[in-house]
């Protein structure tokens, strides 16, 4: 299942980025683990030029792995999580480091590609994130941006989880408009833009109000009870209302991306 639009509120309005730590150990069985990373790794590898591969956000490997195996590049990576960087280190080795992605501990020019995925939604200030990935590219290397908020085909699950983060407050500022303007302001050309190709997945009401109630979800963690109660706690009984249940359905989502280049 991809994630909803998380964090809402403008980035630049959180004090720290957000880190994945209570999440990890359920990360990967409620994101669709390396089969979902498979896919976004066919969207991203035209867009990366080698040898110098960082991802900021590398969370457990399971986008850097496949990236690294298709390409037969190593990846490496960076992350806010010591326990999302615990299982990414059992997929790629020491080649991960823990770090917040407004302050990569990577040299100036150093690097030919930055892939950001499913990140920006994030972090404290996009802008920031962005001067920093301008700063550690060489001249002519490339950034690789895969947003957070699906397209998704209507279904009755999407409809009652678009409704929850809409009684939640606005959407995160990840949008690929301002996204791209804040690159222009980094000193990126945007190069492409676009939607990646259909990802397919299958989840019942159930399996989905299950996921709501253990707050697998980065805008979940901090809500009080009480605005839990309020919020997350009708929906997740509307979706174990909805019929069957608990018949897994097929969904299914297209993401924003932005391949942008460091000019010569």
């Amino acid at each position: 299942m991809p994630d909803p639009p998380a964090d809402p509120g403008s980035g630049a309005g959180r004090a720290v980025s957000v880190s994945f730590d209570r999440l990890a150990p359920v990360y990967d069985a409620t994101r669709g683990g390396l089969e979902r990373g498979r896919a976004f790794a066919l969207d991203v590898a035209p867009w990366v030029v080698g040898p110098r591969v960082l991802e900021v956000g590398i969370g457990t490997g399971a986008l850097a792995m496949p990236l690294s195996q298709l390409l037969g590049l190593p990846v490496v990576g960076v992350d806010l999580s010591p326990a999302m960087l615990a299982i990414a280190r059992d997929r790629l080795g020491d080649r991960v480091a823990v770090c917040d992605a407004e302050r990569l501990p990577v040299a100036s020019a150093s690097i030919d590609t930055v892939v950001v995925v499913w990140v920006l939604q994030l972090v404290t200030d996009i802008g920031r994130v962005l001067d920093e990935a301008a700063r550690v590219l060489r001249p002519g290397g490339h950034l690789a941006i895969v947003l957070s908020r699906p397209e998704q085909r209507p279904d009755d699950i999407g409809y009652l989880v678009k409704t929850l983060f809409e009684r939640l407050g606005p959407k995160a500022s990840d949008g690929p408009h301002n996204v791209a303007d804040l690159a222009g302001e980094s000193g990126f050309l945007v190069r492409g833009a676009g939607l990646t190709s259909e990802h397919e997945w299958e989840e019942s009401p159930i399996d989905v109000a299950e996921q709501l109630e253990r707050r697998v979800f980065a805008s979940l963690l901090d809500l009080t009870a009480q605005r839990f109660e309020e919020v997350v706690t009708p929906i997740a009984e509307a979706l174990r209302s909805l019929p069957a249940p608990d018949r897994r359905r097929r969904r299914s989502a297209r993401y924003h991306y932005l391949f942008c280049e460091r000019p010569p």
